[in-house]
């Protein structure tokens, strides 16, 4: 690990901003314009908030972001054919759907090479993991030898990690609700880094975890109107580094989205 100062916060807006002075660059040599769908079904305030940031990323830096609006009782049929009737280089659709549609018809109908969100398998670093690993890289983290963790595995945090540290080839252990709960402490307890997006707000505390654990905090949950991590803030305490929520991984999970609409268009 490189050796800065314990207890360091990371601010992901400047690592986002950093993505965003490339991106900027690199869709402007481009010379055609490049484009975005996003599509949102319903109205779900967290959502709307994502695609928002979206908007606004893809403003920034030159993209056009089309966004289709579809309402909470549209049938999964109908949000099929949004999806295909989408002319732009780059497909989203904004997570979660409501109960009654397929989820799973939705996601299969998002053709890969425009799956710039990777939720049908794509071609990409999903957003989320490749935000952890950007985060990790830019604070020269050593993850070879180390004892990582990847706490809870769903589908939008954990089994992306965990498909992108098999993919790096890097030993690691992934605990979940499933898991014994003096097994999974255990494990939490003698970790040199911690990945998690189990979404359970702060339960991971002080004396959890050892001095100078390195924390990615991907889990997000609303808490009292406010949105929340897994990782109790007091863990700053005896973390080497640690990413805040909100302001860590989550603006550079929107960045990575967009890093990979340019491979998109690239391709």
């Amino acid at each position: 690990m490189s050796s800065w100062a314990i207890n360091m916060i990371i601010d992901g807006k400047k690592i986002r901003d950093q993505i965003k002075e490339e991106l900027k660059k690199s869709f402007g040599a481009l010379g055609d314009s490049v484009s975005l769908g996003i599509v949102l079904v319903g109205e779900d305030p967290a959502s709307e908030k994502f695609v928002s940031l979206k908007q606004r990323f893809g403003e920034d830096i030159g993209v056009d972001v089309w966004l289709k609006i579809l309402p909470e009782t549209a049938s999964t049929e109908r949000v099929i054919h949004s999806i295909e009737n989408l002319e732009t280089d780059g497909v989203v659709v904004q997570l979660p759907l409501p109960e009654h549609i397929d989820e799973v018809a939705v996601l299969a109908s998002i053709p890969k090479e425009k799956d710039v969100d990777v939720l049908n398998g794509g071609e990409f670093d999903a957003p989320v993991s490749g935000a952890v690993f950007e985060i990790l890289n830019s604070c020269e983290v050593e993850l070879s030898g180390k004892s990582i963790v990847v706490v809870g595995e769903g589908k939008l945090v954990g089994l992306p990690v965990i498909d992108s540290l098999k993919k790096r080839g890097l030993d690691f252990t992934a605990v979940s609700i499933e898991t014994p709960e003096e097994e999974k402490l255990n494990l939490i307890k003698e970790a040199d880094v911690i990945i998690s997006g189990a979404g359970d707000p702060h339960f991971i505390k002080e004396d959890m975890i050892k001095k100078r654990v390195v924390i990615i905090d991907a889990g997000t949950s609303e808490k009292a109107g406010k949105l929340e991590g897994d990782v109790d803030p007091a863990c700053v305490n005896k973390a080497s580094l640690i990413t805040p929520v909100p302001g860590g991984v989550g603006p550079v999970t929107v960045a990575i989205l967009f890093k990979n609409l340019l491979k998109a268009c690239s391709k």
